[in-house]
């Protein structure tokens, strides 16, 4: 399974108007096996360093996910395979809890000013995997069903706009996991910039349109696009085009928050060029009369019935024509070989 990934991060009308660079963060990776890693962050504003806690955070925990996949031993010579067996609700929390330990804090410095939420998805072949901290959102729509659900709801805290992040204290009781043995046909990993544009907090739904639009759209670019340029020259153009989107004064004007959105789904297949077709190729080349197999079904034993064999004789008796012989015994020896092979010829 191949995929096609696109994602798009801006900054907010309040950090712009601020002169404050967008504080989320993505990442994604791809694993054996058709497996794909996102990793989405959203540094908190309040804190001194969010943009760098985000950035840290998010390409951590997808690096670790894809070492976490990677095959074991006996497996390594496969090189299609993932080790899925290693992902497991307590691996996923351990996974988290790393990442929470390595985002580096200078001397003199506090965790807290590296501030910063996390979500996490890991899909594959009948596999999918999600766990967050805070209020990032992954939805997912897997094979069968009608419409997007949230893979995990957001954790959020007592008061508005107040939520947990990876510096939170007891961290361990605030990092949620899912894991699903079924195949995904799209997903999509945001921040709560668009989490207001997507879920419905009475129904704790999906509210229909917002990221079927964008589903739409990337597959109707990715189908007239597939058939020229590279993979990645494609969700580079496609992510651009997101940005652009995220960008319209519509949904600048309801959220003035940095806005991150990544979605994927599968690559449509490439369109066949005419000629290009192996077995038509071969199936276009002009047998040679007496090609094939005999009606036993075995090929014939008598020499020099097809093109290939007369080649290899009239070749060796070319050779074996005003020889005398060298010196090596080794060539001696193996002079009467060949003339017992072309012997009735």
């Amino acid at each position: 399974m191949d995929w096609l990934v696109v994602g798009g991060k801006v900054a907010g009308d309040a950090h712009i108007k601020n002169g404050i660079a967008c504080q989320d963060a993505f990442h994604i990776k791809r694993a054996p096996g058709g497996f794909l890693v996102v990793a989405v962050a959203d540094g908190v504003g309040s804190a001194a360093d969010a943009g760098e806690g985000a950035s840290y955070a998010a390409e951590y925990v997808a690096e670790a996910a894809v070492d976490l996949l990677a095959p074991r031993r006996e497996n390594r010579r496969r090189a299609n395979t993932s080790n899925t067996k290693a992902l497991s609700i307590p691996s996923l929390l351990g996974l988290f809890l790393r990442t929470s330990r390595a985002i580096p804090v200078p001397k003199g410095g506090r965790k807290s000013d590296y501030s910063t939420t996390l979500a996490l998805a890991i899909v594959g072949p009948k596999f999918a995997a999600f766990a967050l901290v805070g209020d990032c959102v992954a939805a997912v729509r897997f094979q069968g069903e009608a419409q997007d659900t949230i893979a995990i709801w957001p954790e959020r805290g007592r008061f508005a706009g107040e939520t947990f992040t990876m510096a939170s204290d007891r961290l361990k009781s605030h990092i949620w996991a899912r894991i699903e043995n079924r195949d995904v046909e799209q997903f999509a990993v945001f921040t709560d910039g668009i989490s207001k544009f997507v879920l419905d907090g009475i129904r704790r739904e999906v509210r229909p349109g917002f990221l079927e639009h964008y589903f739409n759209e990337i597959k109707q670019l990715a189908s007239h696009g597939s058939a020229r340029g590279s993979a990645q020259e494609w969700e580079h153009r496609l992510g651009k085009r997101l940005e652009e989107t995220l960008q319209h004064p519509s949904i600048g004007e309801r959220c003035d928050d940095d806005r991150t959105l990544v979605i994927a789904i599968p690559r449509p297949p490439r369109p066949r060029v005419p000629g290009t077709d192996a077995s038509l190729r071969v199936a276009a080349k002009k047998r040679p009369e007496g090609y094939g197999k005999s009606k036993a079904g075995n090929i014939p034993r008598k020499s020099g019935k097809y093109p290939s064999q007369k080649r290899e004789i009239s070749l060796a008796k070319e050779a074996l024509r005003g020889w005398d012989g060298p010196s090596d015994t080794a060539w001696q020896r193996r002079k009467p070989r060949i003339q017992t092979s072309l012997k009735g010829e």
